[in-house]
């Protein structure tokens, strides 16, 4: 299954741009206009995230609160990092990121209609 405004299908198209797997051997290849990535980089980038997000004082990385935007949290849903000035803090549950809200405030009106 593939995602995106390209459906080229030239080889170069058909292949992941960070592990050169081809179409045939992924899930989901999203292509863009430059680059494709493939469903398991992905996910490999999501967790990198997700560590990067937790970071160690001693590792150079950036504190985990910021002093205007609170401290760093993982969306409920999709667990990617956001600050909790910026989250949606559902009791309860967790918070939820921007992008997330979003996307579950669509689908309850498109439940609606």
């Amino acid at each position: 299954m593939a995602h995106g405004p390209d459906d080229s299908t030239s080889t170069e198209r058909q292949q992941c741009s960070f592990c050169n797997r081809s179409r045939n051997d992924v899930h989901t290849l999203i292509t863009g206009p430059t680059a494709n990535i493939c469903d398991d980089c992905v996910g490999t980038c999501v967790d990198m995230l997700k560590e990067a997000a937790v970071g160690d004082p001693g590792d150079g990385q950036p504190d985990a609160t910021d002093p205007d935007l609170g401290a760093l949290l993982s969306c409920a849903l999709c667990g990617l990092p956001v600050y909790s000035e910026e989250a949606t803090l559902i009791p309860n549950r967790g918070a939820i990121c921007s992008g997330c809200l979003s996307e579950v405030q669509a689908a309850a009106a498109e439940k609606e209609n």
